[in-house]
């Protein structure tokens, strides 16, 4: 049978004793160290990828690989980050979706930003504003910035007293009285959970459909056959 030579390890070169290198000891790599140095551009985002060229494992007789750096982008608590721009919610109470508000906001460099509502404005739930180049830098293009958008959700009371909605029956428009047929049905609003209701009908659409494949799965009636005289 074949053995490899224990002298030359199957390279088929054998070095004197002597003159072995005492760094790598005939291996002729030895492992070392080296610091790369990362720059992260402003405006990079995650996934991003930067190359160091051969400057992975090296190994005799094989070429060195690429050293690969994949940017992993932390998430804000407060942003949302959609390309260059930058999005958050606020919520406002109804005094101040009325009457106005200010608030601050802690940006991503450290800056305290103070926003103030615009003068006659009504916020109602889910309106969108923007602060112009408050979002992400553009990417190699350092005085462009994106834009911060602001999606207000109004917080509205939990209860409102007798007294209360006398003061805001002066204030807003009364509701509007409708007209009731006699052959009109009153029927009742009720409070649900949407994530609930959507696991009901879901349950229910499947057991439908687990009793029409049973139903299916039954053989057909056969039909009469005519019997000739």
């Amino acid at each position: 049978r074949w053995q490899t030579c224990s002298d030359c390890n199957g390279t088929g070169k054998r070095i004197n004793p002597k003159f072995i290198c005492k760094l790598c000891k005939g291996k002729r790599v030895q492992k070392v160290r080296k610091l790369l140095e990362v720059k992260i551009e402003k405006g990079m985002k995650g996934g991003h990828k930067m190359k160091f060229h051969k400057e992975a494992n090296e190994s005799p007789g094989y070429v060195p690989g690429d050293v690969v750096i994949v940017l992993e982008e932390q998430e804000s608590k407060t942003f949302k980050r959609n390309g260059v721009h930058l999005h958050m919610k606020k919520s406002i109470s109804l005094m101040e979706a009325l009457g106005g508000f200010k608030f601050t906001i802690r940006h991503l460099d450290n800056r305290l930003l103070v926003i103030s509502s615009r003068a006659g404005v009504i916020y109602r739930p889910g309106y969108i504003e923007a602060i112009r180049d408050e979002g992400m830098p553009v990417l190699r293009d350092p005085f462009s910035f994106g834009n911060l958008y602001i999606q207000f959700e109004v917080t509205f009371p939990t209860s409102v007293s007798a007294k209360d909605l006398e003061i805001l029956a002066k204030i807003f428009p009364v509701p509007r009285i409708i007209e009731t047929p006699a052959d009109a049905q009153a029927v009742s609003l009720v409070a649900v959970n949407m994530a609930e209701e959507k696991k009901r009908y879901a349950y229910m659409n499947a057991s439908r459909k687990n009793a029409y494949d049973e139903d299916s799965d039954e053989e057909p009636p056969k039909k009469p056959e005519c019997t000739t005289q």
